[in-house]
Protein backbone atom coordinates (compact mmCIF):
# COMPACT_ATOMS: atom_id res chain seq x y z
CA UNK A 1 0.00 0.00 0.00
CA UNK A 2 1.37 3.38 -1.02
CA UNK A 3 0.58 6.65 0.76
CA UNK A 4 -1.76 8.69 -1.40
CA UNK A 5 -2.66 12.36 -1.91
CA UNK A 6 -5.74 13.91 -0.39
CA UNK A 7 -7.18 15.77 -3.30
CA UNK A 8 -10.24 14.29 -4.87
CA UNK A 9 -12.04 14.37 -8.19
CA UNK A 10 -15.69 15.35 -8.00
CA UNK A 11 -18.09 13.20 -9.99
CA UNK A 12 -21.26 15.17 -10.67
CA UNK A 13 -23.37 12.42 -12.27
CA UNK A 14 -25.57 10.90 -9.60
CA UNK A 15 -25.09 7.29 -10.74
CA UNK A 16 -21.34 7.74 -10.98
CA UNK A 17 -21.22 9.10 -7.46
CA UNK A 18 -22.97 6.07 -6.07
CA UNK A 19 -20.41 3.83 -7.74
CA UNK A 20 -17.31 5.91 -6.98
CA UNK A 21 -17.91 5.99 -3.23
CA UNK A 22 -16.67 2.42 -2.95
CA UNK A 23 -13.33 3.03 -4.66
CA UNK A 24 -10.61 2.52 -2.05
CA UNK A 25 -7.28 3.35 -3.70
CA UNK A 26 -5.50 6.58 -2.83
CA UNK A 27 -2.15 5.64 -4.34
CA UNK A 28 -0.08 8.50 -5.74
CA UNK A 29 1.08 6.41 -8.71
CA UNK A 30 -2.45 5.78 -9.99
CA UNK A 31 -4.57 8.12 -12.15
CA UNK A 32 -6.56 10.77 -10.34
CA UNK A 33 -9.74 8.94 -11.31
CA UNK A 34 -8.57 5.96 -9.25
CA UNK A 35 -9.29 7.77 -6.01
CA UNK A 36 -12.17 9.83 -7.37
CA UNK A 37 -15.39 10.15 -5.43
CA UNK A 38 -14.00 9.17 -2.05
CA UNK A 39 -15.09 12.42 -0.49
CA UNK A 40 -16.84 13.76 2.55
CA UNK A 41 -15.45 15.54 5.56
CA UNK A 42 -12.51 15.41 7.94
CA UNK A 43 -12.72 12.01 9.65
CA UNK A 44 -14.15 12.23 13.19
CA UNK A 45 -14.36 16.01 12.86
CA UNK A 46 -17.16 18.49 13.49
CA UNK A 47 -18.99 20.75 11.01
CA UNK A 48 -17.73 24.29 11.40
CA UNK A 49 -18.50 27.84 10.34
CA UNK A 50 -15.34 28.92 12.18
CA UNK A 51 -11.91 29.35 10.57
CA UNK A 52 -13.13 31.85 7.94
CA UNK A 53 -9.76 31.85 6.16
CA UNK A 54 -10.13 28.18 5.16
CA UNK A 55 -11.63 27.80 1.70
CA UNK A 56 -12.24 25.23 -1.01
CA UNK A 57 -10.41 25.11 -4.34
CA UNK A 58 -12.71 24.08 -7.19
CA UNK A 59 -10.81 23.11 -10.32
CA UNK A 60 -12.23 21.20 -13.29
CA UNK A 61 -13.89 18.56 -11.14
CA UNK A 62 -11.10 18.38 -8.55
CA UNK A 63 -11.64 19.73 -5.06
CA UNK A 64 -9.05 20.65 -2.46
CA UNK A 65 -8.89 22.84 0.60
CA UNK A 66 -6.59 25.74 1.41
CA UNK A 67 -6.03 28.87 3.47
CA UNK A 68 -6.22 32.58 2.74
CA UNK A 69 -2.80 33.87 3.81
CA UNK A 70 -3.00 37.26 2.08
CA UNK A 71 -5.76 39.46 0.67
CA UNK A 72 -5.38 37.71 -2.69
CA UNK A 73 -3.11 34.78 -1.77
CA UNK A 74 -4.48 31.27 -1.17
CA UNK A 75 -2.14 28.54 0.09
CA UNK A 76 -2.89 24.97 -0.98
CA UNK A 77 -1.08 21.73 -1.91
CA UNK A 78 1.01 21.43 -5.06
CA UNK A 79 -0.37 17.98 -5.85
CA UNK A 80 -3.82 19.57 -6.18
CA UNK A 81 -2.43 21.37 -9.24
CA UNK A 82 0.15 18.95 -10.62
CA UNK A 83 -1.82 15.83 -11.50
CA UNK A 84 -1.29 15.00 -15.17
CA UNK A 85 -4.77 14.34 -16.63
CA UNK A 86 -3.40 11.89 -19.23
CA UNK A 87 -0.94 9.75 -17.26
CA UNK A 88 -2.49 10.28 -13.84
CA UNK A 89 0.98 10.89 -12.41
CA UNK A 90 1.71 13.69 -9.96
CA UNK A 91 4.44 15.79 -11.57
CA UNK A 92 7.24 17.38 -9.58
CA UNK A 93 7.50 21.14 -9.14
CA UNK A 94 9.83 21.78 -12.07
CA UNK A 95 7.68 19.73 -14.43
CA UNK A 96 4.46 21.26 -13.15
CA UNK A 97 5.66 24.88 -13.45
CA UNK A 98 6.54 24.13 -17.07
CA UNK A 99 2.95 23.05 -17.84
CA UNK A 100 0.77 26.06 -18.74
CA UNK A 101 -2.24 23.77 -19.01
CA UNK A 102 -1.95 22.75 -15.35
CA UNK A 103 -1.29 26.31 -14.14
CA UNK A 104 -4.06 27.79 -16.28
CA UNK A 105 -6.39 29.73 -13.93
CA UNK A 106 -9.35 29.31 -16.27
CA UNK A 107 -12.07 27.20 -14.71
CA UNK A 108 -10.57 27.39 -11.22
CA UNK A 109 -12.31 29.15 -8.34
CA UNK A 110 -11.95 29.43 -4.59
CA UNK A 111 -14.93 29.39 -2.23
CA UNK A 112 -15.17 30.89 1.26
CA UNK A 113 -18.19 30.46 3.51
CA UNK A 114 -18.05 34.13 4.55
CA UNK A 115 -17.09 35.77 1.26
CA UNK A 116 -18.29 33.68 -1.68
CA UNK A 117 -16.62 32.54 -4.92
CA UNK A 118 -13.43 34.06 -6.34
CA UNK A 119 -11.86 33.61 -9.76
CA UNK A 120 -8.18 32.66 -9.94
CA UNK A 121 -5.62 34.97 -11.59
CA UNK A 122 -2.46 32.83 -11.43
CA UNK A 123 -0.84 29.79 -9.78
CA UNK A 124 2.73 28.96 -8.82
CA UNK A 125 4.02 25.65 -7.46
CA UNK A 126 7.07 25.23 -5.23
CA UNK A 127 9.90 24.37 -7.68
CA UNK A 128 11.33 21.68 -5.38
CA UNK A 129 8.02 19.89 -4.87
CA UNK A 130 8.10 16.11 -4.99
CA UNK A 131 5.16 14.25 -3.56
CA UNK A 132 6.03 12.36 -0.34
CA UNK A 133 9.50 13.94 -0.39
CA UNK A 134 9.08 17.69 0.23
CA UNK A 135 7.46 21.08 -0.48
CA UNK A 136 3.88 20.07 -1.35
CA UNK A 137 2.94 23.76 -1.59
CA UNK A 138 1.25 25.99 -4.17
CA UNK A 139 0.20 29.64 -4.04
CA UNK A 140 -2.98 30.67 -5.83
CA UNK A 141 -3.40 34.37 -6.58
CA UNK A 142 -7.05 35.43 -6.63
CA UNK A 143 -8.42 37.83 -9.22
CA UNK A 144 -9.65 40.26 -6.56
CA UNK A 145 -9.06 40.84 -2.86
CA UNK A 146 -11.18 38.96 -0.33
CA UNK A 147 -13.03 41.27 2.06
CA UNK A 148 -14.66 40.45 5.37
CA UNK A 149 -12.14 37.72 6.21
CA UNK A 150 -9.00 37.95 8.31
CA UNK A 151 -5.98 36.23 6.81
CA UNK A 152 -4.00 33.46 8.52
CA UNK A 153 -0.27 33.79 9.16
CA UNK A 154 2.19 31.21 7.89
CA UNK A 155 4.58 29.65 10.39
CA UNK A 156 7.71 31.79 10.68
CA UNK A 157 8.46 30.75 14.28
CA UNK A 158 9.73 27.17 14.38
CA UNK A 159 9.11 23.64 13.21
CA UNK A 160 6.40 22.05 15.40
CA UNK A 161 7.74 19.62 17.97
CA UNK A 162 6.38 16.12 18.33
CA UNK A 163 3.46 16.01 20.76
CA UNK A 164 2.14 19.49 19.93
CA UNK A 165 -1.67 19.93 19.87
CA UNK A 166 -2.99 21.21 16.53
CA UNK A 167 -6.20 21.68 14.55
CA UNK A 168 -6.94 20.46 11.04
CA UNK A 169 -9.63 22.06 8.86
CA UNK A 170 -10.89 21.11 5.43
CA UNK A 171 -13.74 20.28 3.07
CA UNK A 172 -12.70 16.63 2.67
CA UNK A 173 -13.79 13.11 3.61
CA UNK A 174 -14.92 11.40 6.79
CA UNK A 175 -14.14 7.96 5.41
CA UNK A 176 -17.74 6.79 5.76
CA UNK A 177 -18.89 7.14 2.18
CA UNK A 178 -20.28 10.68 2.25
CA UNK A 179 -19.23 13.21 -0.39
CA UNK A 180 -17.00 16.26 -0.07
CA UNK A 181 -18.14 19.85 0.33
CA UNK A 182 -18.76 20.15 4.08
CA UNK A 183 -16.18 22.08 6.10
CA UNK A 184 -15.09 20.33 9.29
CA UNK A 185 -12.45 20.81 11.94
CA UNK A 186 -10.79 18.44 14.36
CA UNK A 187 -7.98 18.13 16.87
CA UNK A 188 -4.74 16.23 16.26
CA UNK A 189 -1.38 15.87 17.98
CA UNK A 190 1.84 15.94 16.00
CA UNK A 191 3.77 12.65 15.96
CA UNK A 192 6.84 11.08 14.36
CA UNK A 193 6.41 10.59 10.62
CA UNK A 194 5.92 7.12 9.16
CA UNK A 195 6.90 6.53 5.53
CA UNK A 196 7.97 10.13 4.86
CA UNK A 197 10.87 12.31 6.01
CA UNK A 198 10.46 14.02 9.40
CA UNK A 199 12.73 16.82 8.20
CA UNK A 200 10.35 17.90 5.45
CA UNK A 201 6.95 17.05 6.90
CA UNK A 202 4.72 17.57 9.93
CA UNK A 203 2.88 14.37 10.82
CA UNK A 204 0.19 12.94 13.08
CA UNK A 205 -1.37 9.52 13.61
CA UNK A 206 -5.08 8.73 13.56
CA UNK A 207 -5.52 5.82 15.94
CA UNK A 208 -7.96 4.17 18.33
CA UNK A 209 -9.58 4.99 20.65
CA UNK A 210 -11.23 7.72 18.58
CA UNK A 211 -12.99 9.67 21.31
CA UNK A 212 -15.71 12.23 20.66
CA UNK A 213 -15.91 13.80 17.18
CA UNK A 214 -13.50 16.68 16.95
CA UNK A 215 -11.24 15.35 19.71
CA UNK A 216 -9.14 13.04 17.53
CA UNK A 217 -9.41 13.51 13.79
CA UNK A 218 -7.84 12.76 10.42
CA UNK A 219 -7.56 14.23 6.94
CA UNK A 220 -9.11 12.53 3.92
CA UNK A 221 -9.48 13.12 0.15
CA UNK A 222 -10.73 16.66 -0.37
CA UNK A 223 -8.74 17.97 2.61
CA UNK A 224 -5.53 18.26 0.57
CA UNK A 225 -4.09 21.76 0.84
CA UNK A 226 -5.95 22.52 4.06
CA UNK A 227 -4.19 23.91 7.10
CA UNK A 228 -2.73 22.38 10.21
CA UNK A 229 -3.10 25.24 12.70
CA UNK A 230 -0.73 25.59 15.66
CA UNK A 231 -0.43 28.21 18.37
CA UNK A 232 3.08 29.05 19.56
CA UNK A 233 1.77 31.43 22.22
CA UNK A 234 0.45 34.48 20.39
CA UNK A 235 -1.95 33.35 17.65
CA UNK A 236 -2.64 30.41 15.37
CA UNK A 237 -0.39 29.97 12.36
CA UNK A 238 -0.46 27.61 9.39
CA UNK A 239 2.30 25.14 10.30
CA UNK A 240 1.35 22.39 7.86
CA UNK A 241 -0.45 21.90 4.56
CA UNK A 242 -2.34 18.63 4.16
CA UNK A 243 -0.51 16.34 1.76
CA UNK A 244 -1.39 12.64 2.22
CA UNK A 245 -1.67 9.55 4.37
CA UNK A 246 -1.49 5.77 4.22
CA UNK A 247 -4.74 4.63 5.83
CA UNK A 248 -7.40 2.89 3.75
CA UNK A 249 -10.61 4.89 3.90
CA UNK A 250 -9.15 7.32 6.46
CA UNK A 251 -9.87 4.83 9.23
CA UNK A 252 -7.52 4.00 12.11
CA UNK A 253 -4.67 3.43 11.94
CA UNK A 254 -3.69 6.20 9.48
CA UNK A 255 -0.33 7.99 9.35
CA UNK A 256 -1.02 11.44 7.89
CA UNK A 257 1.62 13.84 6.65
CA UNK A 258 1.61 17.58 5.92
CA UNK A 259 4.09 19.76 4.07
CA UNK A 260 6.25 21.65 6.58
CA UNK A 261 5.49 25.36 6.12
CA UNK A 262 8.38 26.53 8.30
CA UNK A 263 10.84 24.68 6.07
CA UNK A 264 9.70 26.66 3.03
CA UNK A 265 8.96 29.98 4.73
CA UNK A 266 11.50 31.85 2.58
CA UNK A 267 9.82 30.72 -0.66
CA UNK A 268 6.37 31.59 0.68
CA UNK A 269 7.52 35.06 1.72
CA UNK A 270 9.28 35.69 -1.59
CA UNK A 271 6.31 34.57 -3.71
CA UNK A 272 3.58 35.98 -1.48
CA UNK A 273 5.35 39.31 -0.97
CA UNK A 274 3.71 42.11 0.98
CA UNK A 275 0.30 40.48 0.58
CA UNK A 276 1.26 38.00 3.33
CA UNK A 277 1.69 40.88 5.78
CA UNK A 278 -1.90 42.09 5.48
CA UNK A 279 -4.24 41.05 8.25
CA UNK A 280 -7.32 41.69 6.11
CA UNK A 281 -8.50 43.77 3.17
CA UNK A 282 -11.30 46.23 2.66
CA UNK A 283 -13.39 48.27 5.07
CA UNK A 284 -15.50 45.49 6.61
CA UNK A 285 -15.07 43.94 10.03
CA UNK A 286 -13.57 40.46 9.51
CA UNK A 287 -15.93 37.55 10.14
CA UNK A 288 -15.62 36.39 13.73
CA UNK A 289 -14.26 39.73 14.97
CA UNK A 290 -16.10 42.25 17.12
CA UNK A 291 -18.74 43.97 15.05
CA UNK A 292 -19.55 40.86 13.01
CA UNK A 293 -21.93 37.96 13.59
CA UNK A 294 -22.12 34.48 12.11
CA UNK A 295 -25.16 32.17 12.08
CA UNK A 296 -25.02 28.65 10.74
CA UNK A 297 -27.20 25.66 10.05
CA UNK A 298 -25.91 22.17 9.30
CA UNK A 299 -28.28 19.46 8.20
CA UNK A 300 -29.33 16.86 5.65
CA UNK A 301 -32.07 17.09 3.06
CA UNK A 302 -33.69 13.89 1.84
CA UNK A 303 -37.12 12.43 1.09
CA UNK A 304 -38.27 12.75 4.69
CA UNK A 305 -36.80 16.24 5.21
CA UNK A 306 -36.93 18.07 1.86
CA UNK A 307 -36.37 21.54 3.37
CA UNK A 308 -34.90 23.23 6.42
CA UNK A 309 -34.73 26.83 7.58
CA UNK A 310 -32.70 29.38 9.52
CA UNK A 311 -33.95 32.51 11.29
CA UNK A 312 -31.75 35.30 12.66
CA UNK A 313 -31.88 39.00 13.43
CA UNK A 314 -30.00 41.67 11.52
CA UNK A 315 -29.11 44.66 13.73
CA UNK A 316 -29.30 48.24 12.47
CA UNK A 317 -26.04 49.44 10.99
CA UNK A 318 -25.15 46.12 9.34
CA UNK A 319 -23.34 46.91 6.12
CA UNK A 320 -23.37 43.48 4.46
CA UNK A 321 -25.36 40.30 4.81
CA UNK A 322 -23.65 37.36 3.12
CA UNK A 323 -25.40 34.02 2.66
CA UNK A 324 -23.53 30.92 1.52
CA UNK A 325 -24.64 27.35 0.95
CA UNK A 326 -22.22 24.48 0.41
CA UNK A 327 -23.38 20.90 0.12
CA UNK A 328 -22.03 17.45 -0.61
CA UNK A 329 -20.86 17.05 -4.19
CA UNK A 330 -23.62 16.38 -6.66
CA UNK A 331 -26.40 17.79 -4.46
CA UNK A 332 -28.67 20.32 -6.15
CA UNK A 333 -30.10 22.52 -3.40
CA UNK A 334 -31.49 26.04 -3.51
CA UNK A 335 -31.77 28.62 -0.76
CA UNK A 336 -33.96 31.71 -0.59
CA UNK A 337 -33.76 34.54 1.94
CA UNK A 338 -36.29 37.19 2.86
CA UNK A 339 -36.46 40.01 5.39
CA UNK A 340 -39.46 39.97 7.73
CA UNK A 341 -41.27 37.02 6.20
CA UNK A 342 -41.07 33.50 4.86
CA UNK A 343 -39.34 33.28 1.46
CA UNK A 344 -41.25 31.85 -1.46
CA UNK A 345 -40.31 30.93 -5.06
CA UNK A 346 -41.35 34.40 -6.28
CA UNK A 347 -40.77 36.34 -3.06
CA UNK A 348 -37.22 36.64 -1.79
CA UNK A 349 -34.44 39.19 -1.28
CA UNK A 350 -31.67 36.90 -2.48
CA UNK A 351 -31.23 33.30 -3.49
CA UNK A 352 -28.67 30.79 -4.76
CA UNK A 353 -28.46 27.24 -6.10
CA UNK A 354 -25.70 24.64 -5.65
CA UNK A 355 -25.73 23.42 -9.26
CA UNK A 356 -22.14 22.16 -9.44
CA UNK A 357 -20.66 24.69 -7.01
CA UNK A 358 -21.44 26.36 -3.68
CA UNK A 359 -24.08 29.08 -3.79
CA UNK A 360 -23.66 32.63 -2.54
CA UNK A 361 -25.50 35.93 -2.41
CA UNK A 362 -24.80 39.25 -0.73
CA UNK A 363 -27.02 42.15 0.33
CA UNK A 364 -25.73 45.68 0.77
CA UNK A 365 -27.27 47.43 3.82
CA UNK A 366 -29.80 44.67 4.64
CA UNK A 367 -33.12 45.59 6.22
CA UNK A 368 -32.81 45.46 10.04
CA UNK A 369 -34.93 42.91 11.87
CA UNK A 370 -35.71 39.20 11.47
CA UNK A 371 -34.57 37.34 8.36
CA UNK A 372 -35.64 33.90 7.23
CA UNK A 373 -33.69 31.52 4.98
CA UNK A 374 -35.12 28.33 3.51
CA UNK A 375 -32.99 25.54 2.01
CA UNK A 376 -34.76 22.97 -0.17
CA UNK A 377 -33.93 20.13 -2.55
CA UNK A 378 -34.11 20.57 -6.31
CA UNK A 379 -33.07 17.02 -7.27
CA UNK A 380 -34.11 13.82 -5.52
CA UNK A 381 -30.65 13.10 -4.15
CA UNK A 382 -30.30 13.45 -0.40
CA UNK A 383 -27.16 15.06 1.00
CA UNK A 384 -25.71 17.12 3.81
CA UNK A 385 -25.44 20.91 3.61
CA UNK A 386 -24.00 23.91 5.45
CA UNK A 387 -25.78 27.26 5.41
CA UNK A 388 -23.81 30.26 6.69
CA UNK A 389 -25.12 33.76 7.31
CA UNK A 390 -22.42 36.39 7.93
CA UNK A 391 -23.23 39.91 9.13
CA UNK A 392 -20.49 42.50 8.68
CA UNK A 393 -20.24 46.11 9.79
CA UNK A 394 -18.23 48.94 8.31
CA UNK A 395 -14.73 49.26 9.74
CA UNK A 396 -13.64 52.89 9.64
CA UNK A 397 -9.87 53.45 9.54
CA UNK A 398 -8.61 55.47 12.50
CA UNK A 399 -7.06 58.92 12.17
CA UNK A 400 -7.56 61.68 9.62
CA UNK A 401 -8.98 61.17 6.16
CA UNK A 402 -6.49 60.03 3.54
CA UNK A 403 -7.65 60.52 -0.06
CA UNK A 404 -7.74 57.33 -2.15
CA UNK A 405 -9.40 55.81 -5.18
CA UNK A 406 -12.45 55.06 -3.02
CA UNK A 407 -12.41 57.87 -0.41
CA UNK A 408 -13.09 61.58 -0.85
CA UNK A 409 -11.72 63.92 1.81
CA UNK A 410 -13.86 67.04 2.15
CA UNK A 411 -14.05 69.99 4.58
CA UNK A 412 -10.28 70.43 4.89
CA UNK A 413 -9.88 66.69 5.26
CA UNK A 414 -12.25 66.35 8.21
CA UNK A 415 -14.92 64.31 6.40
CA UNK A 416 -14.35 60.97 4.70
CA UNK A 417 -16.94 60.19 2.02
CA UNK A 418 -17.32 56.71 0.49
CA UNK A 419 -19.93 54.99 -1.66
CA UNK A 420 -20.74 51.33 -2.35
CA UNK A 421 -22.99 50.09 -5.15
CA UNK A 422 -24.84 46.86 -5.85
CA UNK A 423 -26.29 45.87 -9.22
CA UNK A 424 -29.45 43.86 -9.81
CA UNK A 425 -27.46 40.64 -10.27
CA UNK A 426 -26.01 41.03 -6.75
CA UNK A 427 -22.55 42.31 -7.68
CA UNK A 428 -21.15 44.67 -5.05
CA UNK A 429 -18.38 47.19 -5.62
CA UNK A 430 -16.69 50.26 -4.17
CA UNK A 431 -17.39 53.49 -6.06
CA UNK A 432 -14.35 55.30 -7.45
CA UNK A 433 -13.76 58.93 -6.52
CA UNK A 434 -13.62 61.92 -8.84
CA UNK A 435 -12.48 64.86 -6.61
CA UNK A 436 -13.57 68.36 -7.60
CA UNK A 437 -12.84 70.70 -4.68
CA UNK A 438 -12.51 70.85 -0.92
CA UNK A 439 -16.30 70.93 -0.68
CA UNK A 440 -17.48 68.68 -3.50
CA UNK A 441 -16.67 65.43 -5.25
CA UNK A 442 -18.16 62.83 -7.56
CA UNK A 443 -18.34 59.04 -7.71
CA UNK A 444 -18.30 56.68 -10.68
CA UNK A 445 -19.39 53.04 -10.49
CA UNK A 446 -18.48 51.28 -13.71
CA UNK A 447 -16.67 53.84 -15.88
CA UNK A 448 -14.57 56.79 -14.64
CA UNK A 449 -16.03 58.89 -17.45
CA UNK A 450 -19.58 58.26 -16.20
CA UNK A 451 -20.55 60.20 -13.05
CA UNK A 452 -23.12 58.35 -10.94
CA UNK A 453 -23.32 60.49 -7.77
CA UNK A 454 -22.25 63.88 -6.43
CA UNK A 455 -21.76 64.89 -2.79
CA UNK A 456 -21.01 68.11 -0.91
CA UNK A 457 -20.22 68.77 2.75
CA UNK A 458 -21.04 72.36 3.62
CA UNK A 459 -19.84 74.29 6.70
CA UNK A 460 -22.89 76.11 8.11
CA UNK A 461 -21.54 76.46 11.63
CA UNK A 462 -22.22 80.22 11.79
CA UNK A 463 -25.93 79.85 11.07
CA UNK A 464 -27.23 76.39 11.98
CA UNK A 465 -24.18 75.20 13.96
CA UNK A 466 -24.06 72.11 11.80
CA UNK A 467 -22.25 70.71 8.81
CA UNK A 468 -24.62 69.90 5.99
CA UNK A 469 -24.45 66.87 3.69
CA UNK A 470 -25.92 67.41 0.22
CA UNK A 471 -25.98 64.68 -2.43
CA UNK A 472 -27.61 63.75 -5.71
CA UNK A 473 -27.38 60.84 -8.10
CA UNK A 474 -27.72 59.94 -11.75
CA UNK A 475 -28.45 56.25 -11.18
CA UNK A 476 -31.10 53.77 -10.04
CA UNK A 477 -28.53 51.29 -8.73
CA UNK A 478 -28.66 50.42 -5.04
CA UNK A 479 -26.18 52.82 -3.46
CA UNK A 480 -24.89 53.28 0.07
CA UNK A 481 -23.31 56.70 0.68
CA UNK A 482 -21.29 56.94 3.88
CA UNK A 483 -19.98 60.21 5.38
CA UNK A 484 -17.68 60.00 8.42
CA UNK A 485 -16.62 62.88 10.66
CA UNK A 486 -13.04 61.86 11.45
CA UNK A 487 -12.92 64.36 14.32
CA UNK A 488 -15.70 62.65 16.27
CA UNK A 489 -16.02 59.26 14.56
CA UNK A 490 -19.72 59.88 13.85
CA UNK A 491 -21.08 58.45 10.59
CA UNK A 492 -24.13 59.20 8.50
CA UNK A 493 -25.52 56.65 6.05
CA UNK A 494 -27.71 57.45 3.04
CA UNK A 495 -29.21 54.52 1.11
CA UNK A 496 -30.75 54.54 -2.35
CA UNK A 497 -32.90 51.42 -2.97
CA UNK A 498 -32.42 49.19 -6.01
CA UNK A 499 -34.41 50.31 -9.05
CA UNK A 500 -35.24 53.74 -7.61
CA UNK A 501 -33.87 57.01 -8.98
CA UNK A 502 -31.23 58.40 -6.62
CA UNK A 503 -33.22 61.15 -4.90
CA UNK A 504 -31.65 64.36 -3.57
CA UNK A 505 -30.16 64.36 -0.07
CA UNK A 506 -30.35 67.56 2.00
CA UNK A 507 -29.26 66.72 5.54
CA UNK A 508 -28.94 70.12 7.21
CA UNK A 509 -28.11 68.67 10.63
CA UNK A 510 -25.71 65.93 9.63
CA UNK A 511 -22.86 66.75 12.04
CA UNK A 512 -22.69 69.24 14.91
CA UNK A 513 -20.02 71.95 14.98
CA UNK A 514 -17.21 72.56 15.65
Amino acid sequence: MHPGPRARTVVFLTLAIATAVNVASRAADLPLESFAGRGGKIANGLPSEDYPSVGQLLAAGNTCSGTLVGCQTFLTAAHCICGDPVSGQILNGKQCNARPDLLDPKGKRVYFQHAGLFEVASIVVHPRFQFRLRSDLALVTLARPVTGIGTSRVDLVQKPATGTPATIVGFGADGNGSLSGIKRAGAVTTAPCVGVNDLTHVCFTFDNPLGDPGSNSDTCPGDSGGPLFLNFGTSEVVAGVTSGGDGQGCHPTDHSFDADVFLDRAWLQARGGVDLDRGFCGDLTPAGAKGSAVFGRDGTLDETTPRQGLTFDVPAGTERLRLALNAESGADFVFSARAGGRPAPQSFDCRGETAGAPAFCEILAPTPGPWNVLVRRVSQKGAAFQLTATLLAHLAPPGPCIPSATALCLGKGRFRVEATWQTLDGTVGAAETLPLSDLTGFFSFFDPANVEAAVKVLDDCKSSRHFWVLAAGLTDVRTLLRVTDTASGATRIYLNPQGMPFGPVMDTAAFPCP
